[in-house]
């Protein structure tokens, strides 16, 4: 599951917005499969209360190699506002590791190292493949 980070600029009439809804859904699907996100927090990021409502929110669970359409809207006492332009965006896996460096330490025994690659996506596992020399050429 991966995460994105969405913000927007508050309406120029920001006085009776009682909350943000941020909508997402995978790109292509029509007319539904919308999951709304209510923001209705009042904090300025450290813990405190702020007068302001907050125009970011993170979207979690998503999936890797999936595009997705995400847009936001504004609620009042009046009712909620139509949908700003969508934006679209697509989680792609990482980039693979480099510098990868084996060293023999006995028969039986190697040791294999590598850097991480430069992402801002979380790397949750590597998986390292070993066979014999040959064997899959």
């Amino acid at each position: 599951e991966e995460t994105i980070s969405a913000s927007w600029e508050p309406p120029e009439s920001v006085l009776d917005i009682e909350s943000y809804f941020v909508h997402v859904r995978e790109a292509g699907t029509v007319d539904a499969g919308w999951h709304s996100i209510r923001n209705s927090q009042k904090h300025d990021g450290r813990g405190r209360e702020s007068p302001a409502l907050r125009t970011h929110c993170q979207v979690r669970c998503l999936k890797a190699n999936v595009k997705y359409e995400v847009r936001a809207s504004a609620r009042s006492a009046a009712g909620e506002s139509s949908c700003c332009d969508s934006v679209f965006v697509a989680i792609s896996p990482p980039q693979p590791p480099t510098s990868l460096k084996v060293s023999v330490l006995d028969d039986e025994t190697i040791s294999v190292s590598w850097r991480r690659p430069s992402s801002l996506l979380k790397i949750k596992s590597y998986t390292v493949y070993v066979h014999e020399a040959g064997a899959f050429e």
